[in-house]
């Protein structure tokens, strides 16, 4: 049996199938198309701020190489400055020796040394000197300058001075108690391969 339709039907079949797929494009289609569209969009999106972010980060790579070369130029400039030693022990001895070289060129008398211990870790090891010093204005002042200007990279953290006594006779240059702290920094000796 075949089914006979009138031009008049066949119309109304095809105005039915055509509302009920447009509807469903309405319904199902055009959302789906919108999520993909905004996905897409916000995919693109982070693409180009990845992108964006890469460029600088490739122009800046110049300028970064530069500032790294330039600071290790600085830090090899620096290391015939340090204090010498591969242990901190070593270190200690070197900075005392030092020290006690140029007191005895600026005519101050050293009455006491105590190391101090610093446990940081790291490429260079803090050395410390806890110093007791006797001389008068002029050595004191000539010191603490080759101390701090002199060829090693030395500093003085702590200074208390005090006039043991005052009320010394006029003929006599005043003499004066330094206490102070003095701090460098060592670089370790290379180790050897075993």
């Amino acid at each position: 049996m075949k089914l006979q339709l009138n031009h008049r039907d066949r119309r109304a079949v095809l105005l039915g199938a055509a509302v009920v797929l447009g509807s469903w494009l309405v319904t199902r289609g055009v959302p789906a198309l919108l999520r993909a569209h905004t996905e897409w969009r916000a995919r693109t999106e982070a693409s180009v701020r990845q992108l964006a972010a890469a460029r600088e980060a490739l122009e800046g790579a110049a300028w970064t190489r530069d500032s790294l070369d330039a600071r290790g130029r600085r830090l090899v400039a620096w290391a015939p400055r340090l204090v010498a030693g591969g242990t901190p022990a070593e270190a200690m001895a070197e900075l005392q020796s030092v020290i006690s070289g140029l007191a005895a060129q600026h005519r101050v008398r050293i009455v006491r040394v105590e190391p101090t211990a610093d446990s940081a870790a790291g490429l260079f090891t803090p050395v410390r000197l806890r110093v007791e010093a006797q001389s008068d204005v002029g050595g004191l002042a000539q010191w603490l300058a080759a101390i701090e200007e002199g060829d090693h990279l030395l500093s003085v953290p702590r200074l208390v001075i005090s006039a043991p006594e005052p009320a010394a006779s006029s003929g006599q240059a005043e003499v004066l108690r330094a206490e102070l702290v003095i701090a460098g920094w060592a670089a370790p000796k290379a180790r050897r391969s075993e």
